[in-house]
């Protein structure tokens, strides 16, 4: 007869192992839950802190909302002052006709012409952003590049046309800069000859359109680079075309496509680098413009207004005060249309109540399809490169 294993607990003895079964749940609940459930927690505090971070920032920046917008504006027009100096690109027949309105203007004779490659200086979009939450990226993106074309002329000009020379290259409308030059003087016929290393600039971009001029090559057989074919006048000014205008402007007038880098209408004063007389728009329409001079004996004022914004923005019915000189002059730099889409432009009406000649250069503007329009003109003006719509 077997033996039989008789076990038998005490109260005390199951009181332990509850005991002892209730400390390992204890621990296991917290191993398994409430360590797990306090790391989760913290994660979620510290994304709480993150947040209200981000929301203090974002709710600083929406107080400073109307300040930021203003900046953008002015920083955006100082954008426009500036690249507005640069030609959409290059080729050698747009630097013949530089030259060509060199000689034209001035009464300078350029006797001969060395090219050099168009080379690459500058990148845009290589600036990496200082904004901590944006930090390793690229402040902003562009496909823009900066070219440089360095020319080497040889010349020759009346003392006085020689003056004038150096006054237009550095007063251009598109970026150049005389890098060096010689000159000897023959006081028995007051001429200036010469060398001059001339670099030129221009920004290229898939959003800047660059139209090539068309050059009307004369039927013949003499020397096409002789200068005289081109340019009949030699040592002697003969500008019909308002050229001069190129160098010596006091307002300009910017049209372009809407989708290009630059606003599709620009109007703003010579050399203000701040952007305080800049006014833009970048409408896919024509815009309504209205320019208005007036003024006498040395005294004169302007105020312009396209669409709903005025300049002077403050006393705008009071104009803004300019100094004038024989003439006053506004050249507008307009472009191709790059689609039957595109249909930016301007409708100007403009006012001469001074006692002085408004002289209007138009350069650029699409030959079939003009984005210059004049729909009123009062006072005394004379208008070149108009093109008929």
């Amino acid at each position: 007869m077997g033996n039989k294993l008789n076990i038998s607990l005490s109260d005390r003895d199951k009181m332990l192992i509850w005991l002892v079964a209730s400390v390992l749940i204890i621990i296991a609940a917290y191993y398994f839950g409430y360590s797990k459930l306090m790391t989760e927690v913290e994660r979620v505090d510290a994304k709480l802190q993150t947040a209200k971070s981000k929301l203090n920032e974002l709710e600083i920046k929406n107080a400073n909302r109307k300040q930021y917008e203003q900046d953008t504006v002015i920083y955006k027009n100082r954008f426009n002052s500036v690249i507005s100096g640069y030609e959409n690109g290059a080729s050698q027949d747009n630097t013949l006709m530089f030259l060509r309105d060199i000689e034209k203007t001035t009464g300078s004779w350029i006797k001969s012409t060395t090219f050099s490659t168009t080379t690459p200086i500058y990148t845009f979009g290589a600036i990496g952003s200082s904004n901590p939450d944006t930090a390793g990226m690229r402040a902003y993106t562009s496909d823009m590049i900066g070219y440089k074309t360095t020319l080497t002329l040889s010349y020759e000009a009346l003392y006085k046309d020689w003056q004038d020379l150096l006054t237009y290259v550095n007063n251009y409308y598109s970026k150049n800069t005389i890098d060096n030059i010689s000159m000897t003087y023959n006081v028995g016929n007051d001429v200036v000859s010469g060398t001059m290393t001339l670099s030129t600039y221009c920004v290229t971009g898939s959003n800047r359109t660059f139209t090539p001029p068309s050059v009307d090559v004369p039927n013949g057989t003499e020397n096409i680079f002789f200068s005289q074919i081109f340019f009949p006048t030699i040592i002697g000014k003969d500008d019909k075309e308002g050229s001069y205008i190129l160098s010596d402007y006091d307002y300009y007038l910017l049209l372009n496509s809407a989708t290009s880098d630059m606003n599709a209408c620009i109007i703003g004063k010579k050399g203000d680098v701040t952007g305080d007389s800049v006014l833009a728009s970048n409408e896919n329409a024509t815009q309504q413009l209205t320019v208005h001079f007036w003024g006498k004996n040395g005294t004169y004022y302007i105020k312009y207004k396209l669409g709903n914004q005025e300049y002077p923005a403050v006393n705008y019915g009071g104009g803004q005060s300019f100094a004038a000189g024989d003439t006053i002059d506004f050249l507008i730099m307009s472009s191709a249309r790059k689609t039957s889409a595109d249909k930016s432009g301007v409708d100007i009406s403009i006012i001469n109540e001074t006692d002085k000649d408004v002289n209007i250069k138009i350069v650029d503007d699409d030959k079939t399809d003009a984005r210059v329009n004049f729909v009123n003109q009062n006072g005394i003006f004379n208008v070149y490169g108009k093109t008929s719509n």
